[in-house]
């Protein structure tokens, strides 16, 4: 459907703007770059609000390792933090949406495990079932975070990049879930979910 162009522009920008992001030093010209790009990701749907707070992540993962450093740095994980905020203050609410919502912890989850376990998963099955499909799909981004936090490895390395794609990938899944507990299973969605399932294989 012609209308749901947005998905994509949000599948291509969100990560293009960590590409652009993971490495750079802050307040550069490709830092600029990749800002810009985050913030275009917002305006192709509002769950591209989230591609900052992914990257503000990483930033701190990466000062508090040492792989990053100095007032700059910091300075501009604040400019993210704020434009962040204003994004998802931007964020319109419709009331017609509101019943979509999760009503509580308990949906939430389901809804979770629901997005997390796909493609492998089918929705009836059981919480566990699901719980344990997604631990299984999405082992092997966490092995290589784990090894990566434990080699501290210079800021090119390029798995910085992984660990960035994973964090936006996962407030994707629970924005997902949150936001269309009801059903979250629908096919516009799943352009967003396929980029956990290759970045699963790539890692």
């Amino acid at each position: 459907m012609g209308f749901q162009t947005h998905f994509y522009l949000l599948v291509m920008l969100g990560p293009l703007a960590l590409l652009l992001l993971h490495d750079v030093a802050a307040w550069s010209a490709r830092w600029w770059l990749g800002t810009l790009v985050a913030v275009a990701a917002y305006f192709s749907l509002a769950a591209g609000a989230l591609t900052l707070p992914a990257f503000v992540g990483l930033a701190v993962i990466q000062l508090a390792l040492g792989r990053r450093a100095g007032p700059r740095e910091w300075l501009g994980v604040a400019l993210h933090v704020v434009l962040t905020a204003i994004l998802i203050h931007d964020v319109p609410r419709i009331p017609e949406h509101e019943p979509l919502r999760a009503q509580s912890a308990g949906a939430f989850i389901e809804a979770l495990a629901a997005v997390a376990s796909w493609p492998v998963a089918a929705p009836h099955w059981a919480l566990l079932s699901r719980s344990v499909c997604a631990l299984l799909l999405y082992a092997p981004v966490l092995i290589i975070a784990a090894r990566l936090l434990r080699k501290r490895p210079p800021i090119s390395d390029r798995h910085w990049l992984l660990l960035g794609l994973a964090g936006g990938v996962g407030l994707q899944l629970a924005a997902a879930a949150y936001g269309r507990s009801v059903n979250p299973m629908q096919t516009r969605y799943f352009d967003i979910f396929i980029v956990g399932v290759v970045l699963n294989a790539g890692c």
